[in-house]
Order: C-alpha cells, then structure tokens, then sequence
C-alpha cells in the first residue's frame, strides 16, 4: 500500500472515531456547560440563573406544560425519525457487506488459480532441463499431471467468476441508487462507494488471463500459455496487489453505516487501526 494511501484511510479512521466522540452525551454536556459559561461574552446574551428559571417555570405553568409537551412531541418525532433511519442505514450496510463478502471469495479463487497455473508453469520448464535426472523427470510428469487435474476442476468456477466480477460491480451500482435517499445523507459513504467502483473496475479488467477448458492438454495448453498468457497473469496479479486493499477498505469503511449510529467509534480503536495501516509493507 503507498503511503498516501495509508494516509488517507489512517486519516478516515482517525476522522471517524473524532466525530462519534464529539456526538457522546458527555462531550455535548460539555459543550453545553461551556456555552453557558461565556454566552455573555460570546453572544451578549446574559443566561438565567438556576433559580430565576425556576422561579420563571413556577410563575407560569401553563407555559411551562406546554413546553415541556412540545420538547416531548420533538423527541419522539426525532426518535421515529432515527429509528426510521437506522433501519435503512443498516439495509445499505448488509448488501455492501454482502458485496464485500463475495467478492473477497471470488479474489480468492482467483489467486488460488493465478498462483498454481504460474507453479505449473514453471515446473513443467524445469521439465525440459537437459540435465534433469530421468527419474527425477518421470516424478516430475507425475506430479504435473496431478496438479493439473486438480487445476482443471477449477476452471469452471474460475469462468463463472469472470461473469461475478462485472455482476458485482452492478450490484454495487444498484445499491447507490437504491439507497441513494439515505446514501445522499452522508458525507464519505458516497464517495467510498465511488471509490470501491473504481478499484473493482481496474481489477475486473485486468482479470483477462486464459483458462483452459476441460478438455485441453497440458503440453499444448502450456506452449500457448507460456507464448501468450503468463503476462496476463502477472498483469493481474499486479492489479489485484495494487487494487484489492483499497477496494476492501473503501467497502469496509461504506459498510460502517449504521454500525457507527448504534455504537460509535472507539477513539483508541481508531489510533490503534491508525498505527497499524502506516506500519503496513508496501
């Protein structure tokens, strides 16, 4: 991960964890007490005493049942309201952990093949090493064929996944949209979705290498792959590398909504993240 990168998403931590902070009960006392200390000097306002607002309350009634019925109105109408909203944070938030779930199982299968077609490669040059033993040869034509079998049997997930991948970022296209009322309420979850597109975008497109069908052979399947298909391999691999940190953290992070509603971010959580995103190798 480049070093901006781990800026960016220390900062977003940090960020977060700042802002549910603020929006503690404790911290909003605070702010209240500190307002009402210097409103006079900031704002010319000179506050009641406590026991001029409860001479105040005790002079009029009336007034004081009426308010406190419309404070009573305003937070259950803001209670129904958050809840109301709750819900369609945490529906946005299953389908993009829905998506990242997925797509981490579909990367996965993609490596597992990348990794082994390369092995077999490389093995199946070795075994055209003038100076190999015979039977170190004839071990090795056992082991290939083997690992080739076992290659093959993954193929047809391998090409069912091509299709996933560009089925996934329309599915993430289809969650903007359709929770775009409540999406549109945030400030980073919109951007972090775009984010998420992008560096899905750049994986599914590099995700070209050949696979072959079931019936292929290992020797004509090799010729033709080591010719043609090892630099789409490690083109793809190279984009994974490059590309699936930031498309997991940037849906880790969508994924957060309504999450951090119900329990806000721990500040030491969050420096602690922090600390360790920046200690990450390249």
């Amino acid at each position: 991960m480049e070093l901006k990168d781990k800026l960016r998403f220390s900062l977003l931590a940090l960020g977060g964890a700042l802002v549910s902070l603020l929006q503690r009960p404790f911290f909003l006392l605070v702010l209240t007490i500190g307002l009402y200390l210097v409103s006079e000097r900031l704002l010319g306002v000179v506050p009641l005493k406590l026991f001029e607002l409860t001479e105040a309350m005790a002079g009029a009634k009336e007034a004081t049942l009426a308010a406190a019925g419309l404070v009573v109105a305003i937070v259950s109408v803001s209670a129904f309201k958050h809840a109301k909203r709750l819900d369609l944070e945490l529906a946005a938030s299953a389908e993009i952990s829905s998506i990242s779930s997925d797509l981490i199982t579909v990367l996965s299968r993609y490596g597992i093949y990348c990794e082994k077609v390369l092995e077999i490669k490389s093995r199946f040059v070795t075994r055209y090493d003038p100076g190999l033993h015979p039977a170190a040869r004839a071990e090795l034509d056992r082991d290939l064929k083997q690992d080739w079998t076992i290659l093959l049997t993954r193929v047809r997930d391998i090409s069912a996944d091509r299709d996933e991948i560009w089925s996934l970022i329309r599915r993430l296209i289809e969650v903007s949209q359709k929770h775009q009322p409540v999406l549109g309420s945030r400030f980073l979850t919109p951007i972090m979705l775009e984010r998420a597109q992008f560096h899905l975008e750049a994986i599914a497109n590099a995700a070209t290498f050949p696979v072959p069908e079931q019936d292929h052979n290992l020797v004509e399947y090799m010729r033709v792959f080591i010719l043609f298909g090892v630099s789409d391999v490690n083109r793809y691999m190279h984009a994974e590398r490059k590309h699936k940190i930031k498309l997991l953290g940037y849906l880790g992070g969508a994924s957060s909504i309504g999450s951090t509603t119900i329990a806000p971010r721990s500040a030491m959580n969050a420096v602690r993240m922090a600390w360790k995103l920046m200690r990450l190798r390249e």
